[in-house]
């Protein structure tokens, strides 16, 4: 039996955002611990002794954190340095394999019998076994056919519907021999499903086993909520309410498998199943159907259903949020959710109506560029930092406007042309997003706080205005700078 697994935890999570902008998509919580916890367990239970995690995006939160982790007691832990994102069999070569490895990604909940895949791998003698399981929605995955002893014969990666030759998917769970990585060109992406598995499929290296057992990719919001729900009914043990012993219950009325965390409050609430509570989270005078909260979230007078409330976000004063995921730190008064989508820090309140996603930049050091402009002012933002231009309809829908400004140049075109009612959302109440923008993303405080005095009618033209000025100015530094470098560089007759 091998001793060694892999588990690829280097993704940037994009398919759980707004979730996972303040943390790695393997540090999300699941139920009572996060989703790496869950990983490393179902690792350790069988057999394995050394775990090399690769990381990417926010490593640093990772490698802390398992540090703490009593999951991880007993275990030899390494996290080896990516420059740069190498794909999933680039980063395993990378890591430096030297003997017979599981690799598991690291969104992957799981109880497949990983020692009876082992055994299979062995059993053939090649160099690598994905392990297979029947789905009725192939489409959603990697498809694969294998002959009557598990011999791979095609493979395709997330086909049309109407291409699905099979309904065998790729869970994403293989076990390997090092030589394998001899396929793996150096210091560049390549993925195993992509790249790699097709070539061994033409050599014969390639066998799937068919498992069985629970598995989800709990990298989308559906099968996020499909794992809490299994795990609660794994819980339950016959008792379907768990509360850690310092959570409080005040006249709650609870149904079906509910986790209530450490320091949470659930008064005078119905709550329905399966739901989690987060640590520190508040649910008062609501009603709760198939959610879950993260920490220090609240829900007070307000209904929320088949939703994820992100960290320290509110939902409050008759709101209602359905089908949707709020991201952390956002304020939900008396506002309508429906299928929406909600990034970081974004207010909605007083009859508004969300429509779709709602994005609002956020800080996202990990995109920043290695060579910055000296003038910061004149950078291209990433998608993250983006200016997201939103607006509000005569009966309350809160919408993008399809217009996105990654530059303070664009911001100034777009201004030019934007629907008015666009403008006088940005700078609502004491809120000046624009202000904001400038502020958090360019660091341009001095700006910001010209741009915070604006309001009125001429709000547009002066916005504008300052804006130019400022760009110009910051235009005619660069230019000074890049002569100054010139001459400093120029040789020196004599």
């Amino acid at each position: 039996m091998t001793s060694k697994a892999v588990i690829l935890a280097g993704g940037f999570g994009t398919r759980l955002r707004p979730l996972t902008f303040t943390r790695p998509k393997p540090l999300l919580p699941l139920v009572d611990k996060p989703i790496l916890e869950h990983i490393v367990k179902y690792l350790k239970i069988h057999g394995i002794k050394s775990i090399t995690i690769t990381t990417n995006y926010l490593r640093e939160m990772i490698i802390e954190h398992l540090s703490k982790c009593g999951e991880a007691k007993n275990l030899k832990l390494s996290y080896p340095e990516e420059p740069e994102p190498l794909g999933t069999a680039g980063s395993v070569k990378n890591a430096g394999l030297d003997e017979t490895a599981v690799i598991i990604q690291g969104d992957n909940i799981t109880d497949i019998n990983l020692k009876e895949l082992i055994k299979f791998h062995k059993k053939h003698g090649r160099l690598a076994t994905i392990a297979l399981m029947h789905v009725d929605d192939p489409y959603h995955y990697g498809i694969v056919e294998i002959d009557e002893e598990g011999v791979v014969k095609r493979f395709k990666e997330k086909p049309r519907p109407e291409e699905c030759f099979s309904n065998l998917i790729n869970t994403g769970l293989y076990v390997i021999e090092p030589d394998v990585l001899e396929y793996v060109p150096e210091r560049c992406s390549f993925d195993f499903s992509k790249d790699l598995f097709p070539i061994l499929a033409q050599e014969g290296e390639l066998y799937g086993c068919e498992v069985k057992g629970f598995w989800v990719d709990v990298g989308k919001p559906d099968g996020y909520m499909r794992a809490v729900a299994w795990l609660l009914k794994k819980r339950a043990g016959g008792t379907p309410v768990a509360a850690v012993d310092d959570a409080e219950l005040r006249d709650a009325e609870i149904y079906g498998d509910v986790f209530i965390g450490e320091g949470a409050v659930v008064a005078d609430a119905v709550i329905y199943g399966p739901t989690v509570i987060g640590e520190g989270a508040v649910v008062e005078s609501a009603e709760l159907h198939a959610s879950v909260l993260f920490e220090d979230s609240e829900i007070a007078s307000a209904y929320v259903k088949c939703s994820i409330i992100g960290e320290s976000s509110m939902v409050r004063s008759g709101a209602r949020v359905v089908d949707s995921v709020v991201g952390p730190y956002c304020s939900i008064y008396d506002a309508v959710l429906a299928e929406g989508k909600v990034w970081p820090f974004v207010s909605l309140s007083y009859g508004s109506k969300l429509k779709g996603e709602l994005r609002r930049f956020v800080r996202f050091e990990h995109a920043r560029p290695k060579t910055p402009l000296k003038n910061k002012l004149l950078r291209r933002v990433p998608e993250e930092e983006a200016f997201y231009f939103n607006l509000q309809d005569d009966d309350g829908t809160v919408r993008h406007t399809g217009f996105v400004a990654y530059s303070i140049e664009e911001l100034v075109e777009i201004l030019k042309i934007i629907d008015e009612r666009s403008i006088k959302y940005h700078l609502r109440n004491s809120t000046n997003d624009f202000a904001e923008w400038i502020c958090h993303i360019f660091g341009e405080k001095k700006l910001a706080e010209a741009v915070r005095g604006v309001k009125g009618e001429r709000a547009r033209t002066l916005l504008i205005e300052i804006l130019r000025r400022r760009l110009a100015a910051a235009v005619r530094d660069e230019a000074v700078d890049a002569n100054a470098e010139i001459r400093d560089s120029t040789p020196r007759a004599g």
